[in-house]
């Protein structure tokens, strides 16, 4: 657009909102009114909203949570009530670990007697 078209175009929006300028400060108060008040009961929903989402939500955890604790406390209770059995392999350990307790204990206290070979001695004997 050449500069002279937009000039004119200006001065043309300028007269005509000088003439209309009074009218304009009457209605246009009222308007920017409402609009803010619309915008504060807006805001207001809004708040209001995302409080009940999150309520909501906060008693779907709970929920959720109660249930997975009751499923875990009935596991627990299935597994307290279970037989515990021993594999072979598993009483074999333990009678293994029984054996070595005694040289363990051996090899200790002569280390604390300060006889260091005396402890290893001690522990191969013992195995």
């Amino acid at each position: 657009m050449p500069p002279f078209i937009v000039f004119m175009l200006g001065a043309v929006v300028g007269a005509v909102a000088s003439v209309f300028a009074p009218e304009l400060r009457r209605n246009a108060r009222p308007l920017l009114k409402e609009a803010i008040k619309a915008g504060i009961l807006f805001t207001r929903d809004a708040q209001v909203n995302a409080v009940e989402l999150f309520e909501s939500l906060e008693d779907i955890y709970a929920e959720a949570k109660a249930e997975a604790d009751h499923a875990g406390s009935a596991d627990a209770a299935a597994a307290r009530a279970a037989p515990r059995t021993r594999t072979a392999a598993a009483r074999g350990n333990a009678v293994r670990k029984a054996a070595a307790k005694p040289a363990k204990r051996a090899a200790k206290r002569a280390v604390k007697r300060g006889g260091k070979q005396t402890a290893k001695g001690n522990a191969t004997e013992a195995a």
